[in-house]
């Protein structure tokens, strides 16, 4: 059989990230980083910093999409106040989707897209009401992605990130 394989929804799972598979997943976030700037995609121009990292997973804020058992796509669902979009977010805590990240053996089957969706059904199962995302507008493609799952453009401004310099970013919005 040629080209992607395609895998039937119950091979799918959504769940936390568990102690044993924090090495894995980490190493998804930092082999996609270097895939960006290999490519020299400015969506990242580090991987995540290795405490921020161990610090969402005490939290219980790091989940994955496994395929089969195997860890497919990473992303983080973080309960926060982000102060640069303080005004947009009513100064309060809002539910964040970040550090989306596909494995590389992975890449090109869609499988981020199902992990947003399942994202959001987890969110919506517990009573969440709406989930935020933000990104750099950069040639439009992340702000499309994002559109395409359903999420809502609030606003766009200049951002100066003390680690990365100025950015133009975006902050959507996804209805539960």
């Amino acid at each position: 059989m040629n080209g992607p394989a395609i895998y039937i929804m119950e091979a799918f799972e959504f769940r936390s990230i568990s102690e044993s598979e924090k090495e894995q997943a980490y190493l998804i976030i930092c082999q996609r980083a270097e895939w960006l700037h290999s490519k020299r995609i400015k969506q990242w121009t580090k991987p995540l910093p290795r405490e921020e990292f161990d610090k969402r997973q005490r939290n219980g804020s790091n989940y994955g999409l496994f395929v089969r058992g195997r860890l497919a796509v990473f992303l983080s669902l973080l309960k926060e106040r982000l102060p640069y979009w303080d005004h947009e977010t009513n100064q309060t805590e809002v539910w964040w989707l970040t550090t989306l990240a596909t494995a590389i053996d992975f890449s090109g089957q869609k499988l981020g897209q199902i992990a947003v969706k399942k994202a959001l059904e987890y969110l919506r199962q517990n009573g969440q009401k709406c989930l935020y995302v933000d990104c750099e507008k950069g040639n439009g493609f992340l702000p499309n992605y994002y559109r395409k799952l359903g999420f809502d453009i609030v606003t766009e401004k200049d951002i100066v990130f003390p680690k990365c310099g100025l950015s133009h970013m975006v902050l959507m919005k996804h209805n539960l």
